[in-house]
């Protein structure tokens, strides 16, 4: 199979307020925030529950938020400049004094799972320590059908059974009723501090992955992880971008085609999706709960 070309970058101008979404047939990220990379919430299509599963942050804090120390100090993500991967795939850039800082968050079709990728690179005179991590927060689960309830059940985080690497968070009843799983890609070293000389870079990547229980989550973020492995991060990328530069047009505007083209991936994946429970294709009126009535048959 040949490598794609690498993914085309297509800026686009964003307030402190806005939010991103992305996702693929199985994973949705409804609102990336543009002010500081912070995944608000993520969900999954469920036929047994009718509608959306959605997981968020306690008192409605993200359920994923990008971290980044240097120095042994706290460095915030404020002010990124975005840009969109074949119009579809997010990534932020932050130039602070001495360090950048880039998020990417992507999810490839046809797979469980997604990734979110960390880097940060010296850019100042002098040796500093940077640690990179994904901090989870377990705070909820939601059925959205038009409006958003609370599942009710007992959260739990362990360590993944046969993925050593990965941790699964599970929501309990009389049995698990759904869970994720958050996995180290090889070589990341997540929140642990790494000396970056003049120049130098380093990278942390984090596979999420979804399913019914605890084995199927970990195991979906698993195969991504081995998909890192075997074609790096940068061709798991360019091959998602590939998939949705094949689906995309011009119409000789860049200002219209960045409109057009990202409203259609943002249709293909919004009002289309995979139930995890029965994996299958069905209609949605949209997978974002910022629509007044979403994840219902319209």
């Amino acid at each position: 199979m040949s490598s794609p070309a690498a993914a085309r970058a297509v800026p686009v101008r964003l307030t402190s307020r806005d939010v991103i979404p992305t996702g693929n047939e199985w994973i949705a990220f409804p609102a990336i925030r543009a002010a500081d990379a912070a995944i608000e919430s993520f969900s999954v299509i469920s036929m047994r529950d009718r509608g959306m599963l959605q997981v968020e942050g306690r008192g409605g804090a993200p359920a994923l938020v990008p971290s980044v120390r240097a120095g042994g100090r706290r460095v915030p993500l404020r002010n990124l400049s975005w840009e969109l991967l074949d119009y579809w795939i997010p990534r932020g850039t932050m130039r602070a004094p001495g360090l950048t800082v880039t998020v990417t968050v992507c999810a490839p079709p046809g797979i469980r799972a997604a990734l979110v990728r960390l880097t940060a690179r010296n850019t100042g005179s002098r040796p500093v320590p940077v640690a990179l991590d994904l901090l989870a927060d377990w705070g909820m689960l939601k059925r959205v059908i038009y409006d958003s309830n609370p599942v009710a059940g007992r959260r739990i985080a362990r360590p993944a059974a046969w993925v050593r690497e990965a941790t699964v968070y599970s929501l309990l009843t009389h049995d698990t009723h759904f869970s994720w799983s958050l996995a180290p890609a090889a070589g990341t070293r997540g929140g642990r501090p790494v000396t970056l000389a003049p120049g130098a870079a380093v990278e942390a990547v984090f596979s999420l992955g979804v399913g019914v229980e605890e084995f199927s989550a970990a195991q979906s973020a698993r195969v991504l992880t081995e998909h890192l492995r075997r074609e790096s991060v940068d061709g798991v990328i360019a091959r998602a971008a590939a998939w949705c530069r094949a689906r995309t047009r011009t119409t000789g505007r860049a200002d219209l085609d960045l409109i057009m083209n990202r409203n259609f991936l943002f249709n293909i994946f919004f009002a289309w999706g995979r139930t995890i429970d029965t994996e299958e294709l069905v209609g949605i009126t949209s997978r974002s709960p910022r629509y007044y009535v979403s994840a219902a048959y319209w």
